[in-house]
């Protein structure tokens, strides 16, 4: 089956609930798109990338004793 064939027969839902074939490709476009932004979210939630949010700009201030053994 072409392309041409697909969107010929794709072309019904014009009708349905008064879009146009432009109207349900954006449809489906954006719903894949969050679909896949829900699913990266989920992911790193899962993950625990969201765990310690504050943490992270402190991290630098803190001193370790190794860095500093180098340059003794």
């Amino acid at each position: 089956m072409s392309v041409f064939t697909f969107l010929h027969q794709f072309y019904f839902l014009q009708s349905l609930l008064g879009l146009s074939m432009n109207g349900w490709i954006l449809i489906i476009i954006m719903t894949s798109l969050s679909g896949g932004a829900f699913f990266i979210y989920y992911g790193a939630k899962k993950t625990g990338q969201f765990e310690d949010v504050e943490g992270i700009k402190y991290r630098m201030l803190i001193e370790e004793e190794d860095e500093w053994e180098v340059f003794d």
